[in-house]
């Protein structure tokens, strides 16, 4: 019998352990939600969706955006502080042949 109160406690103890994971889980995913990575930066120049991302080689030094305002943006992460592009090409450059 005292083996039977034993996995009953074990059984309790990792129940309690799965909700206090599942509640931790849900408080980190609702503050990333509303307050971004704590290591990310909001880069604001976009006026519409970003469609596309794309981080240069080697080290990362760069980041491409693009979005559905036309504009492509390039980001220099060895700036002091990130809060404008370094570059911006405007479009949509559509050409066609015939």
């Amino acid at each position: 019998m005292p083996q039977a109160g034993r996995r009953h406690s074990e059984i309790s103890t990792s129940s309690y352990t799965a909700r206090q994971r599942s509640l931790f889980q849900e408080e980190t995913i609702t503050s990333v939600l509303s307050n971004g990575f704590p290591f990310s930066s909001k880069l604001a120049a976009h006026t519409s969706c970003v469609n596309t991302l794309a981080f240069s080689s080697g080290q990362g030094r760069f980041l491409a955006s693009g979005g559905d305002d036309f504009r492509i943006y390039l980001w220099d992460f060895h700036q002091e502080d990130v809060t404008v592009p370094i570059y911006n090409l405007c479009g949509p450059k559509v050409s066609y042949s015939r």
